[in-house]
């Protein structure tokens, strides 16, 4: 049951009053419908966010990863020009997943300068030179890639996503992104 009463406040710079309406009520709890009904929107919103959060984790996965790879692919360039040798990037243990190394090819004692981490998640990252699996790439002293461009791709296939990172490094050391679907 709920009682209303209005009082009457004066306001006495400008000479007019005021009402004020007032509510009591005699509890202040909630229903078992009104608890019902916010659990369900609440479990509703919940159901239509979550699938496109974990889209958006895997999207900022996959660009991360792909960043990783062009700050090494440009650090590899630089340094090449910087020192006037070549640079190589191989990849770690057999496969790109688990990183990667970024040396001074030649040097007496290698010159190591960046090891890249393996890669979280279930991302998978393979190089093709001519259709062909690349192990290593190499960069001249003045700043190309040798041999033919070399494309990267970055490709996350789980349940939720399906999706590609291409890098792809032309001959002359530039690095292209673009996204896709995994094939």
């Amino acid at each position: 049951m709920v009682h209303c009463f209005i009082q009457t406040l004066p306001y006495y710079k400008q000479g007019i009053t005021t009402e004020v309406i007032s509510y009591m009520s005699a509890n202040n709890g909630l229903t078992l419908i009104e608890l019902v009904v916010t659990i369900a929107v609440l479990a509703i919103t919940l159901g239509l966010g979550v699938p496109s959060f974990n889209s958006l984790i895997i999207n900022n996965r996959l660009t991360t990863q792909a960043n990783a790879l062009v700050a090494s692919v440009n650090l590899a360039r630089s340094e090449a020009v910087k020192r006037g040798v070549q640079v190589r990037i191989a990849e770690e243990s057999g496969n790109w997943k688990r990183g990667w190394r970024v040396t001074v090819a030649g040097a007496k004692n290698r010159v190591l300068l960046r090891v890249q981490s393996p890669f979280e998640g279930k991302s998978t990252l393979s190089a093709l030179r001519d259709s062909n699996r690349v192990k290593q790439i190499n960069f001249s002293p003045r700043g190309f890639l040798i041999g033919n461009a070399v494309t990267f791709e970055l490709c996350n296939s789980g349940a939720s996503a399906n999706r590609q990172k291409k890098l792809i490094i032309s001959s002359s050391g530039r690095v292209r992104v673009s996204d896709g679907a995994c094939s």
